[in-house]
């Protein structure tokens, strides 16, 4: 035989070998992809998980999970708004309108841990005439308290109570959860 038909006859070896190579891996191959093909969905409880077959030590579950609890803090907002003539004559109204507001709270049981001064601002009050600057015309001081409560029924006396002292701005009451009542929820 000469060297072409040497050759020749190796790439029909080469050949005949890919084909049987090819055959073999298809043989092996397709079992696996029909099994990995049947994957089923069954339900636990109302959802959804996969079931592989060829596998069969895997279990993969998807849920979401909600989780409430009942409010067991208050925190009210309110403040005290004076005006006076002068800077200081706001301030000394302001200061004494808190002070009543203060005492009444601890009266009523509130603690001074309970309340936390959130803001304080003085600001003058202008007066814009016609094609003139502006003229201060007096000055409005502003102190804002937080009072938080772990008795939430006491909330709507809480702030009877502080308006008739002299609160005259109360700006939110959130009903919320405590800490404790949060790391519950977590577990």
């Amino acid at each position: 035989m000469n060297s072409s038909g040497k050759f020749g006859a190796a790439v029909i070896a080469l050949l005949a070998a890919a084909i049987v190579l090819l055959a073999i891996n298809l043989t092996i191959t397709i079992p696996t992809y029909s099994a990995a093909t049947s994957v089923q969905t069954a339900y636990l409880q109302g959802l959804p998980f996969k079931v592989y077959p060829e596998e069969g030590k895997a279990l993969t579950v998807t849920g979401i999970g909600t989780a409430s609890a009942k409010p067991d803090r208050v925190i009210i907002s309110l403040s005290v708004v004076t005006r006076g003539s002068t800077a200081n004559e706001a301030q000394s109204l302001n200061a004494e309108k808190m002070g009543k507001v203060i005492s009444a709270l601890k009266e009523a049981g509130v603690s001074e841990d309970q309340m936390k001064t959130t803001s304080y601002t003085l600001n003058p009050i202008y007066e814009y005439p016609e094609r003139k600057s502006p003229i201060i015309v007096g000055y409005e001081c502003r102190n804002s308290l937080r009072v938080t409560l772990e008795e939430i029924d006491r909330a709507g006396e809480i702030v009877d109570l502080a308006v008739s002292a002299g609160a005259n701005q109360v700006s939110s009451i959130s009903f919320t959860l405590s800490d404790e009542a949060r790391e519950k929820l977590k577990a």
